[in-house]
């Protein structure tokens, strides 16, 4: 992705290869929606509503970009990515009569999962006496909403965070009532989390991709909900146990 153009590179590992590639694919489809992109940007819907609940994380500019470039990403990039001209062109016109709806979509459920942020960093802010469930979830969402949250998550992942804000959201409103519940579920939960987030370190310094270790991140993000906000119920059953075994036969 060269901004106006793209061009061809070599590099000198597969992972690499591929990130690039389908950020240069993304720049190709733009180049051709020009005129598509520039109408999608004036008409996001809620974006001055979206932007200020943004805020903490990035400015509009950074929003905007984000949401026209994920668009791109579910109307061309579904896999497999098209390796022809001829692949490349059928992709483009199937993409271009649902640019549009793809935008509103996406902006709808980024709407969502901003507003679930904005309620919870409010709670968070008046979490003086449980020091410790307030550290573990600001870490949980610094986790979870990075400034290129938009971007770096598939939109089948991107659909599950307004449950796991409204699940931390949850869990605060039971806090105060029975803290010793919580206190008992964050110390299930942060062995697990712990032992994770040693591997992901190490396989981030590494320069590496582990589709496992990225699954088991998402199981914790489920287990919390099991946890902490059971009523919201998980896509599928969930445990320590489980996760626990799962971890067992991953480090083997």
């Amino acid at each position: 992705d060269e901004g106006t153009s793209v061009s061809l590179q070599v590099f000198d590992a597969q992972d690499k290869a591929q990130d690039a590639h389908r950020i240069g694919l993304r720049r190709l489809f733009m180049l051709q929606f020009k005129e598509q992109l520039k109408y999608l940007e004036k008409n996001l819907p809620n974006l001055q509503a979206m932007s200020m609940q943004y805020a903490s994380l990035g400015e509009m500019a950074d929003l905007k970009r984000q949401l026209i470039a994920a668009t791109v990403d579910r109307a061309c990039l579904g896999d497999p990515l098209p390796s022809t001209r001829s692949m490349f062109e059928r992709r483009r016109d199937e993409a271009k009569t649902r640019l549009n709806l793809i935008a509103q979509e996406l902006a709808r459920l980024v709407g969502t999962i901003l507003s679930e942020y904005q309620v919870l960093g409010k709670k968070l802010q008046a979490l003086k006496s449980f020091p410790e469930v307030q550290r573990d979830m600001q870490e949980q969402l610094g986790r979870l909403l990075t400034k290129d949250f938009i971007e770096a998550m598939p939109y089948e992942r991107l659909q599950h965070f307004p449950r796991y804000l409204k699940a931390a959201s949850l869990r605060l409103d039971k806090l105060r009532a029975d803290p010793a519940r919580d206190i008992r579920g964050l110390g299930e939960l942060l062995p697990l989390q712990t032992q994770w987030l040693r591997e992901e370190i190490k396989v981030r310094k590494q320069g590496t991709a582990d589709p496992q270790l990225d699954q088991f991140r998402w199981l914790l993000e489920e287990l919390r909900v099991q946890l902490f906000a059971q009523e919201l119920r998980t896509p599928a059953p969930v445990s320590v146990k489980r996760l626990q075994k799962m971890w067992e036969s991953m480090r083997r």
